[in-house]
């Protein structure tokens, strides 16, 4: 692998090995491709909007800046006067304050972000000056203009500041505030709720009985949906039992932009999801992936509604969120493309690896080599039950399918956690 190929996506090269399994690529294309963004408006007050995807662009309401003005300490004068050498003091400009007029052969005192005094065209730093009594004596030449920020130098009023389907920050708040823009035209938050299967799930904090255990993925995912700017409707467990799930899957996809489920995805005698897909006439994008962790992972609609059924063990789960789910929920909010994007890092250690299908691995970022490049350390086995692997990595390391493992300083795909 070198260092100028191209990586636009997670990509693993695994169709050959697994011909009736998608390949992740594949498998993101057809989840996308079932992905309706939603359509709602509304409009928010600007210190509200954080995180929400515009659905109309933001243009600019005066020119930036409004007006000529100082862009540091230092004195105000013509360029002309410069000549004198030693000029009068005769006045202050601060900011906020409606700018005076400069009298010929003068200067004033400026402060950063003051309006340029009329007749003033240049600003000269303080450092370059010395001051004697009331007067003030240049001590180099200044360059005619210089120190001025000049108005619309920056925008222009109704020009275009952030197109449409771009997700508020704190950089793109503050140039909106810069801009005069104080409510914003947003699209509503995606409804997602999440249904988590398995006769032994308990919420994490109770008491557990003999065979019981915590929901791990279901408090995952919720936190998962809620940074991706989702409102959770339901977070529901339910036991393995097909008429229970059928019915649930029957109400959530009538009342949700995208159902988000975990378990029941395999094809065990306890795994129903398939069945009750297909008993609601589900139309179904993908059934299982050449991928480790997550080989269960489905994709389908149900009367439009796109459901994404994750891995009930917790690292296949979490893994195929950062994968899939990052994706879905990005395009279901309508915000251009936020598919997670590879770089190229390097190992620290030899690994090994069982070819068939490609592995996503959780790594640590180790530092820097000599060469600049990042280097990557991780386990030498992913155990898709033991979520702990991940808690103390950065990302993932892609071991693609074809190979039988990778040595030590080999480069490699990092795909960052969010």
């Amino acid at each position: 692998m070198s260092l100028f190929d191209p990586i636009s996506a997670p990509g693993c090269g695994c169709d050959a090995a697994h011909p009736r399994l998608a390949s992740v690529p594949v498998a993101l294309t057809n989840a996308l491709a079932c992905v309706p963004p939603v359509t709602r408006t509304e409009i928010l007050p600007l210190h509200l909007a954080m995180g929400r995807v515009l659905s109309a662009p933001v243009h600019v309401q005066t020119d930036l800046p409004r007006f000529d003005c100082a862009a540091m300490d230092g004195y105000a004068m013509r360029f002309d006067d410069a000549s004198l050498g030693t000029l009068p003091l005769c006045g202050v400009a601060a900011a906020g304050q409606a700018p005076d007029t400069l009298r010929p052969g003068t200067v004033m005192r400026i402060f950063t972000g003051a309006p340029l005094p009329h007749g003033a065209d240049t600003v000269v730093m303080q450092e370059n000056t010395e001051t004697a009594a009331k007067d003030i004596v240049l001590a180099r030449k200044p360059v005619k203009g210089s120190h001025i920020r000049r108005r619309g130098e920056d925008q222009r009023t109704g020009g275009l500041l952030i197109e449409a389907r771009h997700r508020l920050d704190a950089l793109s708040i503050g140039n909106c505030a810069s801009a005069g823009v104080g409510r914003v035209q947003v699209l509503c938050r995606p409804k997602v709720s999440i249904l988590v299967t398995g006769d032994e799930l308990t919420a994490p904090g109770t008491r557990l009985t003999e065979a019981a255990i915590w929901d791990v993925n279901g408090p995952m995912i919720q936190a998962a949906l809620t940074a991706a700017g989702c409102d959770v409707v339901d977070l529901i467990r339910l036991p393995d039992d097909p008429d229970l799930l059928c019915a649930a899957l029957f109400k959530l996809a009538r009342r949700n932009d995208m159902i988000v489920t975990s378990g029941g995805a395999s094809v065990g005698d306890r795994d129903h999801l398939s069945g009750a897909l297909k008993n609601l006439g589900a139309q179904v994008h993908v059934s299982g992936i050449a991928v480790k962790p997550g080989k269960p992972t489905t994709v389908a609609s149900i009367s439009g509604t796109p459901l994404l059924a994750l891995p009930g063990n917790p690292l296949a789960a979490f893994t195929m969120w950062q994968v899939f789910g990052r994706a879905m929920t990005a395009r279901l909010s309508g915000a251009r493309s936020e598919q997670a994007v590879c770089r190229h890092i390097r190992i620290t250690q030899s690994l090994r690896h069982t070819p068939g299908r490609c592995e996503f691995r959780p790594a640590r970022i180790a530092g820097y080599g000599p060469d600049g490049i990042e280097y990557a350390t991780c386990s030498n086995a992913t155990h898709s039950a033991r979520l702990s692997q991940a808690l103390t990595a950065d990302g993932f390391v892609l071991l693609p399918a074809e190979c039988d493992g990778l040595s030590q300083g080999d480069m490699a795909e990092f795909l960052p956690f969010q």
